[in-house]
């Protein structure tokens, strides 16, 4: 049997980094919470699987003792109450979409995570949830029409593989612009590698995409937690109390 001593790495510490990740303030975090969740639950926490130490051996949930695999299973529930079980779907939708526009995950394998929606999220429900979302914020025809307007097929220069579009009247035709959100899903996915920063990329990406670029630094700017918020309130308490008035 193992006790306490084996529980600190392999339970304990992804626990730890999953916090410590998700409450970061200098990096994007809305992004995160929904693989990294998905991985404690499916993976780290979840008494069938068993434990990869830090040699690389493997630890069977039933060889730990009792109390251990309590603990275990006791985290395990937790984390399937608080983010599974009462995680209402319109949040689960702000957080599906922070992940969709995250270039990191945009290909995220929905069907390979059981836990959501009683695991029936599939891609393309997914998916549907980030349209909806652009769809609610891209600015109206009019709007687009008039800060970019439209380029006429007629000139050839402006759209050289659309001659074929052209009236044999030698009316002018308008272009069919590439909708932004369909041209990002098209991009390839980024790998998720140490000091990969989404912010720069999505900087880089907004003169070709400005408007899903808006639109993914108001999902992606919002923080996973509070936790943040509240050290900050908590460090100008310590800073400004009242024996310091």
């Amino acid at each position: 049997m193992f006790g306490w001593g084996c529980l600190q790495l392999p339970v304990l510490q992804p626990v730890y980094d999953y916090t410590r990740i998700i409450q970061g303030t200098n990096y994007v975090t809305m992004s995160l919470v929904l693989p990294m969740t998905a991985h404690l639950i499916e993976c780290e926490l979840d008494p069938t699987v068993e434990l990869v130490l830090a040699d690389g051996s493997v630890l069977r949930h039933s060889s730990l003792i009792p109390a251990v695999r309590t603990g275990r299973e006791a985290m395990h529930d937790e984390f399937v109450q608080r983010w599974v079980n009462d995680l209402s779907m319109s949040i689960l939708e702000d957080y599906i979409v922070s992940t969709l526009l995250d270039p990191r995950f945009k290909n995220w394998d929905f069907e390979g995570c059981n836990i959501y929606d009683g695991g029936n999220m599939t891609r393309d429900r997914a998916i549907s949830f980030l349209r909806t979302a652009w769809t609610n914020f891209k600015p109206t025809v009019a709007a687009e029409a008039a800060r970019s307007p439209a380029v006429q097929a007629s000139d050839p220069r402006s759209f050289g593989e659309a001659s074929f579009l052209r009236k044999k009247t030698g009316a002018s035709t308008p272009v069919v612009k590439k909708d932004q959100l369909d041209s990002y899903l098209f991009l390839p996915q980024e790998a998720n590698e140490d000091g990969f920063d989404v912010m720069v990329w999505w900087n880089e990406k907004a003169k070709d995409l400005p408007d899903v670029y808006r639109m993914a630094l108001q999902f992606l700017g919002c923080p996973a937690t509070t936790a943040g918020v509240e050290r900050t309130f908590s460090a100008a308490g310590r800073m400004h109390d009242d024996l310091r008035k």
